[in-house]
Formats: structure tokens, sequence, C-alpha cells
């Protein structure tokens, strides 16, 4: 897919994959070349100490509190990452952290929190930005029938949202 930047391109293809994933036989739908959203959380001392909310009370409260699909935890340094489903940084924001006395407290009032896009890792044709979807069918369904589901699908998508395709394999 190209015709838009990679954030762009990222968005519109991650909505679009979760229809592609409940089309019957597709068991699963990856984004090759997506722009991945992270947020790095700083945790403000002072802000912390007043509100008596350690950096390890995030990691807590993540545990208990938080949907999120993973915890990396790197023994021998001090970095915690998270995988958390949300849909804008502001809900980030707003996740509850215990502190030491019980109470909750929003992120944002103990932390600055700060998005990011990767870099572009997938160029196509004269060097445009390019995501590339790649669907993974499930075992013993009828392929055709998945491909023909995935373009009528496609057509509707590129028309509606500007976008360009180019199939690759099929």
């Amino acid at each position: 897919f190209t015709g838009k930047t990679v954030e762009a391109l990222t968005h519109d293809l991650t909505t679009f994959s979760r229809t592609v994933e409940r089309l019957p036989g597709v068991a699963g739908v990856n984004l090759v070349g997506s722009a991945p959203t992270k947020a790095v959380i700083q945790m403000d001392a002072v802000a912390g100490a007043q509100k008596q909310v350690a950096a390890s009370d995030v990691i807590v409260s993540a545990f208990k509190n938080w949907s999120f699909r993973y915890l990396f935890s790197r023994p021998g340094t001090t970095k915690e990452v998270l995988k958390v489903d949300l849909s804008s940084i502001n809900d980030l924001k707003t996740l509850p952290v215990q502190n030491k006395a019980g109470a909750d407290v929003p992120l944002r009032w103990i932390s600055q929190i700060e998005e990011t896009h990767a870099p572009a890792s997938v160029l196509f044709g004269d060097g445009q930005d390019a995501v590339i979807m790649e669907v993974i069918k499930s075992p013993g369904r009828d392929a055709l029938t998945i491909v023909d589901s995935i373009h009528r699908n496609l057509e509707t998508l590129a028309a509606s949202s500007q976008l360009k395709y180019t199939v690759l394999y099929d």
C-alpha cells in the first residue's frame, strides 16, 4: 500500500486489518513496515514524590489494573517495556497508578509522556513509503475464496481512502 505517509497508512491499514481478520478462513494479518507508535514515559521524580508514587508503582499498577498485551523486562537493566492497546496517547495519560496510600493517581500527574513514530522500513517503487499487509490463511481453508474476499474489500478500501495498492503475491 502506498499513497500516504507511513503513519497514515498504518492507521488506515490497522483498521482495515481488523475487517480482514474477521473474514472466514483468515487466521491472522500482519502489517510489515508499519510505523509503530510508541510512547516514552519519563517519570518526574518531584511530582512522584509529592504524590507518593515510585516508578516501580507504575509497573505494579500495570500488572494489576491495566489491560496490556505483554511486558518486557530486561534483566540487568531498569528498562521496562509495556505494550498497551490504546486509541491515543491521551488514553495513556489517564491510566491510574496506585500510590503508597492506595489512591489512584493519573499517570500524567507524575510523568512526561511523549509519542513517537518509527521511520518507514519498507519503500516501494520510486522510494515511496509503503506498508505490506500479509494475510495468513487458516489451515484447511480454501485460499482462493479468501483471496476473492480480500480483493473485494481492497477495492472498497482503496476507493474510500485514496490508497494505492499492488498485489505482490496471492
